[in-house]
């Protein structure tokens, strides 16, 4: 039996009223605050599964609710700066750090086998990781206050392999991390709310495997080598394409497999002459009718970048 679960049976015994909530409340406080709680799976033996995130969902917490006996339990979270002294007192462990700066991963154990915790004790901790955010931003803006130029230092990485400018980098022991290499540094290349980014700087490539120049196909594996939780296949297909716009945009590394060829126009070409060969509303009907949906989302994305429509 957990401490406070012990405490709260002797107070009650000797008479004495505990600040707490029960379940319904602490529902109702998730929906006040606007945080998103989804149920996982089916309801077993009584329990059902959640997890509450946060708009962007990289700040969330999963955790199972019997509506019976009104009991908690908490299994994994995720998010910025937290506290690992309330999240040992939860019962969690750090799993490892994610590719954005400042955001680490917690579990149970290996199983995620889900730990005791009350209703005022998951509202706390949920908080704690739901703010993650506002910390993370006032500790950078105090480093850059305290160090003006940090912004312009360009950390080396120590490269113990052959590669070349725009190679693209993955790490299964940096958590599944994708990175790319610029100048002198290997950076992390991640999405975060929708924009892709380049995050803290590798001191070594030893951890890294070289996967050569970016292309489409190779940064939608590495996405999807991510998926799990929150993070969906969908998620990691969009992710993916900003990711080689970006890369593509930085680097003139990107291959033949990329969305766009400017040296030789292959592509262009090939839709002109069958737009000339076809006629207009043929060619048309054709863009329509393809079967291809990540065909039509990098279209549509490519024609709202550039025309009002």
């Amino acid at each position: 039996m957990k401490l406070s679960k012990l405490l709260k049976e002797v107070a009650t015994d000797h008479g004495f009223s505990l600040n707490e909530i029960d379940g319904g409340q602490l529902f109702d406080f998730f929906s006040r605050k606007g945080y998103e709680v989804k149920e996982i799976g089916a309801e077993k033996d009584s329990v059902q599964k959640y997890v509450v995130a946060d708009e962007s969902e990289n700040q969330f917490v999963h955790f199972q609710y019997n509506r019976y006996t009104d009991e908690f339990t908490v299994s994994q979270m995720s998010g910025y700066r937290i506290d690992q002294s309330k999240a040992n007192r939860a019962g969690m462990r750090r799993s490892r750090d994610a590719s954005e700066v400042g955001k680490t991963v917690y579990m149970t154990d290996g199983n995620y086998t889900p730990v005791e915790i009350d209703a005022m004790e998951l509202r706390n901790l949920v908080t704690h990781v739901m703010t993650g955010l506002d910390r993370e931003a006032k500790a950078q803006q105090d480093f850059y206050a305290k160090n003006p130029l940090a912004d312009n230092i360009n950390e080396a990485t120590q490269f113990t392999k052959p590669s070349q400018d725009g190679d693209i980098y993955y790490s299964e022991r940096e958590g599944k991390a994708i990175g790319i290499r610029k100048g002198d540094s290997l950076y992390h290349l991640y999405v975060y709310d929708g924009t892709p980014k380049l995050g803290k700087v590798a001191r070594s490539d030893s951890r890294w495997e070289n996967m050569g120049p970016a292309s489409r196909g190779l940064m939608r594996d590495l996405a999807m080598k991510g998926v799990g939780g929150l993070y969906t296949s969908d998620s990691a297909e969009a992710d993916a394409r900003k990711m080689i716009q970006f890369v593509s945009d930085m680097t003139e590394s990107v291959n033949e497999e990329s969305m766009v060829n400017e040296r030789l126009n292959v592509s262009r070409d090939l839709l002109t002459a069958l737009y000339k060969d076809r006629g207009a509303t043929a060619f048309a009907q054709m863009i329509l009718e393809l079967r291809d949906e990540n065909a039509l989302d990098d279209l549509v994305e490519a024609l709202q970048n550039q025309y009002t429509i």
